[in-house]
């Protein structure tokens, strides 16, 4: 979905949040609508960052991929993997939405296994400074 696809789906749950509601003014339901859109837009960009990027944040982090696929297959390791954590966070959220794409249930269930032996080995927990549902870090 495009961000012009996503914001059609959050006024429309907006406005249909407010006609449930029931009130009987209709002068302020395009405005309630939109502050709806605008919490519910919020909400899933805190829950799936990853969904929101912009096509030109699209094209540059692909564009890193396939260098570093490059890199791997010229190479035989990864030469040029930048340290800046937000770069790599933002590659690693484009991968997970690239695998959703065509990875098999077995694949995704062998890639969540992996990760929870990572919490384990790491000795983590959900209280260790992980992120929340909501997105926030805990202490």
């Amino acid at each position: 979905m495009t961000r012009d696809d996503f914001r059609i789906l959050f006024t429309s749950l907006g406005f249909l949040a407010v006609v449930m509601k029931g009130k009987k003014s209709k002068d302020n339901n395009a405005k309630q609508a939109r502050a709806m859109a605008s919490l519910i837009e919020a909400f899933c960009k805190a829950s799936h960052p990853d969904l929101f990027m912009d096509d030109s944040d699209v094209t540059e982090i692909d564009q890193k991929i396939e260098q570093l696929k490059e890199d791997k297959l010229l190479f035989g390791q990864m030469t040029n993997l930048m340290a800046d954590k937000e770069i790599l966070f933002r590659i690693y959220a484009r991968l997970l939405q690239r695998f959703r794409a065509y990875a098999p249930d077995e694949m995704i269930a062998d890639e969540v296994l992996h990760l929870l032996e990572e919490e384990i080995a790491h000795g983590r927990s959900d209280t260790a400074g992980a992120v929340s549902s909501s997105g926030q870090m805990s202490s």
